[in-house]
């Protein structure tokens, strides 16, 4: 914990007040556990408006403790799910099916639909994707081999999304449907698995 020293009276006033709100809100244990003793808790508790803000407004020092573990880690959880929606959206705006999408994002079928609708309004019309011209698909199939043996331990999602990288001009689904044009077990090789609706763009 590194103690940050308290020098703004209204920062000071807004503590005190949490600690009274957290006293008379049932939250006593907590700051007992934090190491506060009854009789200081009770004293601050029954204080006037008036002896509060003369306490914040004094030349008393005040601190507060921040543990920087804490908020690296809560950064770090901000960061990931930024980092989520945005593949999220590159997954639906370059035309991942329903099925990859909801696999990979755990999505509802009904989210999605709204989330295309946001990203891709109107779509494509349903049904199974055509596949490219055996020459792409050729070079599909050797660019997902070596994605496999280098991004092994990678989700299938950043595989996927590394694939399109190569080929950008293809809409994913595209990719999904070469990908699997001679797997025995259709797309669970992908991670998505059989039991969803049938594939629709």
């Amino acid at each position: 914990m590194n103690k940050i020293p308290i020098q703004c009276p209204v920062l000071r006033r807004m503590l005190l007040a949490h600690i009274i709100e957290q006293i008379d809100g049932g939250y006593m244990d907590s700051l007992l556990r934090a190491g506060y003793s009854p009789e200081f808790l009770d004293d601050l508790r029954y204080r006037t408006t008036r002896d509060i803000t003369n306490l914040a407004n004094s030349p008393q020092e005040m601190w507060f403790s921040l543990s920087e573990q804490v908020i690296s880690k809560g950064l770090h959880l901000l960061d990931m799910r930024r980092e989520h929606a945005k593949l999220r959206e590159y997954f639906v705006i370059h035309g991942a099916s329903r099925r990859m999408v909801c696999a990979y994002f755990k999505l509802s079928h009904e989210e999605y639909r709204d989330l295309r609708a946001q990203l891709r309004p109107g779509g494509e019309p349903g049904g199974r994707t055509a596949l490219p011209p055996v020459a792409v698909r050729d070079a599909i199939h050797r660019a997902w081999f070596d994605i496999q043996q280098s991004m092994s331990e990678q989700p299938c999602r950043d595989r996927i999304y590394a694939l399109h990288q190569q080929f950008p001009d293809l809409r994913i689904s595209v990719l999904q449907q070469t990908i699997v044009e001679f797997a025995e077990d259709d797309e669970l090789g992908l991670e998505i698995k059989p039991t969803t609706p049938p594939l629709q763009g």
